[in-house]
């Protein structure tokens, strides 16, 4: 049977650290709490103002001016180059997604109005409902332009392909301007 002894055991020997004694006068750098809210303090003051400049500089706080708005003005015919201002007014119609899906061929006395396929908007409208939705808020828009820059016209939906303006691609819509003998001074009804 073993025996058990009541004497103490002998103690295990030490575990070697590394000596690290301070050198006098030489502190290891510390990061304060202070100096840590002063750095970060700082950087986003520095990433908040180089937002600031850039976006004044891209004209983000001048709103109602720049490229992106000149069509608003340039619309309005001007006598010297109507059927492109026309266009103009065509342009700013509302469109699904705003992709835009038109494109126009300018002619002294019509305009055709295109399908642009390459602006599809592909699986979150397959059958171009919207894109055909924008046409005809384009060629809305074109119309009611003629009209107050007192021009009249027709429109022929899908036109006759036989027409050699239409030899290259087919428009879905042409529009074939004339001066209106008469011009409205203003218009007091719903229907100018």
């Amino acid at each position: 049977m073993p025996t058990l002894s009541l004497e103490p055991s002998p103690p295990a020997p030490p575990i070697p650290q590394a000596v690290t004694a301070p050198s006098p006068g030489i502190r290891p750098p510390r990061l304060r709490r202070r100096r840590v809210l002063a750095l970060g303090g700082g950087l986003a003051l520095a990433v908040a103002t180089g937002t600031l400049y850039r976006a004044s500089d891209q004209g983000v706080f001048s709103v109602g001016r720049g490229p992106a708005f000149e069509p608003w003005e340039a619309w309005r015919p001007d006598g010297s180059r109507e059927p492109e201002a026309l266009v103009g007014a065509a342009i700013l119609a509302s469109n699904g997604h705003n992709v835009q899906p038109w494109r126009f061929r300018v002619g002294q006395a019509h305009v055709d109005l295109l399908g642009d396929p390459s602006r599809r908007t592909g699986a979150m409208d397959p059958v171009d409902r919207e894109l055909w939705i924008g046409l005809g808020c384009a060629l809305e828009n074109l119309v009611l332009a003629a009209r107050a820059a007192g021009y009249a016209g027709d429109a022929a939906l899908f036109p006759d392909l036989a027409d050699p303006r239409h030899a290259d691609e087919s428009p879905w819509c042409s529009w074939t301007i004339w001066a209106s003998t008469h011009r409205k001074a203003h218009c007091c009804s719903d229907r100018c």
